[in-house]
């Protein structure tokens, strides 16, 4: 996956995903956040009782 985006934009994207993360988990994967290029780049995160995900307006060259 390859994306371009500035910088402000990607990083703004995830301080929002990454206010749900914490990163003394017992289960490791919840420590992490998922990006996703389809169209946008999707940035999840989740704590197992709230979701965060957000949307970024990214010019992609490559899906995944």
């Amino acid at each position: 996956m390859k994306c371009l985006t500035q910088r402000e934009t990607l990083l703004t994207g995830l301080a929002l995903a990454t206010k749900i993360v914490d990163k003394r988990t017992h289960i490791p994967i919840l420590a992490n956040v998922r990006l996703v290029a389809n169209g946008a780049l999707q940035i999840d995160s989740t704590d197992m009782d709230a979701v965060i995900s957000t949307r970024l307006p990214v010019e992609i060259e490559g899906k995944g």
